[in-house]
């Protein structure tokens, strides 16, 4: 799932074009989140346990907020049955929902932490103009550089081989 929907306008009226723009592509992420609410709540997850989803071109930081809401209102509002959901809602995410990152320097090791690091994936957002090339490789150090090599090698192309069903590099 991406953030798309550049129709629906989240930026108040009377904006110049970059100031629109930069409301609007933060506000996109939103409409991933909505998303994954919906898959989670919605039962489908349940249906179908072996299809995968991957939220891209919305960052990660949000998620374990997100993921903490749902635990909380699935607890506080749909009561002992949990409208028949077999799962927890972090459950569903880690078994079947993936997230990418690109920008994201201060919440990725905060978020890698909570949320593990199975179902989380560097991503460049190459042709956007918010790409980091050519900053790449300095951007993965400065963002990656304090985790275990094997938590890096998951997050920059091990668990995107996995979920693409892509050969790993030799």
């Amino acid at each position: 799932m991406g953030s798309g929907g550049f129709g629906t306008s989240f930026a108040w009226d009377g904006y110049e074009p970059p100031r629109w723009l930069a409301v609007t592509s933060v506000a996109l992420f939103l409409n991933n989140a909505r998303c994954i609410l919906n898959l989670i709540f919605s039962g489908l997850l349940d249906r179908y346990p072996e299809l995968k989803f991957v939220s891209v071109e919305s960052g990660i930081g949000w998620l374990p907020f997100m993921l903490e809401a749902c635990e909380y209102q699935l607890d506080e509002n749909m009561g002992s049955e949990r409208c028949g959901l077999k799962l927890r809602p972090a459950e569903y995410f880690q078994r079947q929902i993936y997230a990418s990152f690109w920008f994201e320097k201060n919440q990725v090791a905060r978020t890698i932490e909570l949320l593990g690091e199975d179902n989380i994936m560097f991503e460049t957002d190459v042709p956007h103009p918010t790409c980091l090339y050519p900053g790449v490789r300095q951007h993965l150090e400065d963002t990656l550089g304090g985790l275990e090599p094997r938590v890096q090698r998951k997050i920059m192309y091990e668990t995107a081989a996995k979920v693409y069903g892509l050969p790993l590099p030799s």
